[in-house]
Parts: C-alpha cells; structure tokens; sequence
C-alpha cells in the first residue's frame, strides 16, 4: 500500500514538474549535467525570453538558484548564427512588451531604434 501511495505522489510530481520544465531541463535537474545533450529550442526561447524580461544579473541570480537554464554564453552562441530576412520580425515585438512591462507603471515609455543593414 506504501508503495502505491508513493507512486502516485511520484507520478504527481513529475506531471507538476512537465507543465513547467522541459524534458531537457529535467534532465539536468536528475543528472545535475548537461554533458552531451543540447538544450532544446524551447528552452534557448524560454530563457531569452527570461534574459530579456530580468536583464544579465537577474538572469544569473536565476541561475544560481539552481534552476535549470543554459549560461548566457550558451545563449549567446545559439543566437549568433540566426539570419533575419528584411523586412519588420514580429517576434521581437513581444520581447520588448515583456521589457516594457517591467518598467514602473508610472514610466511606461521605450524607444525602438531601427537601423538599416546594407547587404553587399
């Protein structure tokens, strides 16, 4: 009966821990390693998204509590290679919302600075 009772706390938590963390990140919570995997793009998205919604030192403190994100350097890696075809990238508007939303909401202001890239 102790055994039953035990799986299915055990079956609970791991559906708790599936709507908040990807298989990847659980991984590196049980192996306390990323060795040999790579973080999947859903958690690169997520932690950009974490990185620009907390800056650089928010997202290291979330880091140092042992919460299960690639390193800024990883991010930066992954990111380095991306090609942007011309035109307006919808995405990035959603990033500066949440950026936006942090500031006081007596100061809700930002400026969008667009430059022009000339491809030879």
């Amino acid at each position: 009966m102790k055994c039953n009772i035990l799986k299915k706390r055990l079956r609970k938590s791991n559906a708790i821990l599936e709507t908040v963390f990807n298989k990847d990140q659980r991984n590196f919570m049980i192996y306390n390693t990323q060795k040999g995997t790579s973080w999947s793009a859903d958690t690169i998205t997520k932690a950009l998204k974490l990185y620009v919604a907390c800056g650089q030192k928010g997202y290291e403190e979330v880091r140092r509590q042992n919460l299960p994100y690639p390193s800024i350097r990883t991010l930066q890696h992954r990111i380095q290679g991306l090609k942007f075809k011309p035109g307006i990238f919808e995405d990035i508007f959603h990033l500066l919302k949440i950026k936006i939303q942090m500031f006081n909401s007596e100061e809700k202001h930002a400026v969008l600075l667009i430059d022009e890239i000339n491809q030879t």
